[in-house]
C-alpha cells in the first residue's frame, strides 16, 4: 500500500477511530509514547502487537512498510545497529483524530560514530483505530544531517551538496 492509499484508508473522517478526549484516546497516546522512550529489541518483541495493528502502515525516511510482520522485523533490523535508543516526546498535538509527536530521539550507533550519541529530531504523524491502535505512521526527520552526514566519504559529499544549495 502506498502513501496515498494509506491515507485514505485510514482517515478518521471515514473510518473509526478512539474518541476524541476520552480515556482509551489518552491511554492510545500514553502506550504509543511509553513503546518507545526505550527502544530496545526486547520492548518491541514484547510490545509491538500492542500498539501497532495488525495491518498498519508506517514509512519514514528510509522505508515504506505494511502489516505487523514488516514494521516488528525493520524495527528490530534498526535496533541491531545501535547500542541504544531512546525517544523523548516533546509534546502532542490532536486535531481531528490526527495525531502529531514531536520527539527527540537519541540513538548509540555500534558502527558510525560508534559509541558517540546520535540526536535526530523528528515529528510522527499518527492515526488510531477504534481499540487505540496505531494504524497509520509517518516519521518525518532529517535522514541527511541526522545519520547520513557521519557516514565517511559521503557525509563529505552530502556537506558540499548543502553548502552548495
Amino acid at each position: 500500500m502506498s502513501y496515498e492509499e494509506a491515507l485514505e484508508r485510514t482517515d478518521p473522517m471515514q473510518s473509526k477511530t478512539v474518541t476524541n478526549g476520552s480515556v482509551d484516546e489518552e491511554a492510545a497516546i500514553e502506550r504509543f509514547k511509553d513503546f518507545y522512550a526505550v527502544f530496545t529489541p526486547e520492548n518491541v518483541l514484547a510490545r509491538v502487537r500492542d500498539v501497532y495493528a495488525k495491518d498498519a502502515y508506517l514509512t519514514d525516511a528510509l522505508r515504506e512498510l505494511n502489516g505487523i510482520e514488516d514494521i516488528e522485523a525493520y524495527m528490530l533490523r534498526l535496533l541491531k545497529a545501535v547500542e541504544s535508543c531512546t525517544f523523548e516526546f516533546l509534546d502532542v498535538a490532536v486535531s481531528g483524530g490526527e495525531y502529531y509527536f514531536r520527539w527527540v530521539s537519541e540513538a548509540k550507533p555500534k558502527t558510525i560514530r560508534k559509541g558517540r550519541t546520535m540526536r535526530l529530531y523528528g515529528m510522527s504523524h499518527i492515526r488510531f483505530d477504534e481499540t487505540g491502535k496505531v494504524v497509520f505512521h509517518v516519521d518525518y526527520w532529517d535522514s541527511a544531517g541526522g545519520i547520513f552526514e557521519h557516514i565517511p566519504v559521503l557525509g563529505g559529499l552530502i556537506k558540499l551538496i548543502k553548502r552548495r544549495i
